[in-house]
């Protein structure tokens, strides 16, 4: 994640990409840069909208996502397909991470890697920007994020459909 105007960046390495690992990768960046932005831009991933069609309006978000973004108040915002210049601070950044951060990095776990990525995020965040020649770290505040009052609650709960003789069992046990 990168903020628009401070370019403060936040990594994260995960094992997988389903919409609660998502979610809570949102909730440790937002915790990370002090709270959210009202806008965030995203690609036409199924995690996010699950049918694009031409015109955002008339699109499908994932059911999940929506309310984890209604839930905070953020809008999200669809990059056009096949137009990378929308979301060419994300792509950038791609690189940016590979060549700086991961070029001859050694780690032990998954855990011992994103420690070093917040390492890392906390340099070069209080570097001079390459392209804003300014420090995103002091930047910050002028970014005007959403505070976090309530985090939204990630486990998301499994539902199971009961047989009849089963929901009849229980029942009567209760009882």
């Amino acid at each position: 994640m990168i903020l628009g105007y401070s370019r403060n960046r936040y990594i994260e390495f995960v094992t997988d990409m389903t919409t609660k690992t998502l979610l809570r990768c949102h909730n440790n960046a937002f915790r990370y840069l002090g709270g959210y932005p009202d806008e965030i831009l995203y690609d036409n991933m199924k995690q996010v909208v699950i049918k694009r069609l031409l015109k955002q309006k008339d699109s499908t978000l994932n059911n999940v996502f929506e309310d984890f973004a209604g839930y905070y108040g953020f809008k999200p915002v669809l990059c056009r397909p096949y137009r990378g210049q929308t979301k060419g601070k994300v792509e950038r950044i791609v690189s940016f991470v590979r060549s700086n951060f991961m070029t001859g990095i050694t780690y032990s776990s998954l855990a011992n890697l994103n420690e070093k990525a917040i390492k890392w995020c906390d340099k070069v965040n209080a570097k001079v920007h390459g392209t804003t020649g300014k420090i995103p770290m002091k930047l910050l505040d002028e970014e005007n994020l959403n505070q976090i009052t309530k985090e939204f609650l990630v486990n998301l709960p499994k539902v199971r459909k009961v047989g009849r003789r089963l929901l009849l069992e229980i029942t009567s046990r209760q009882i």
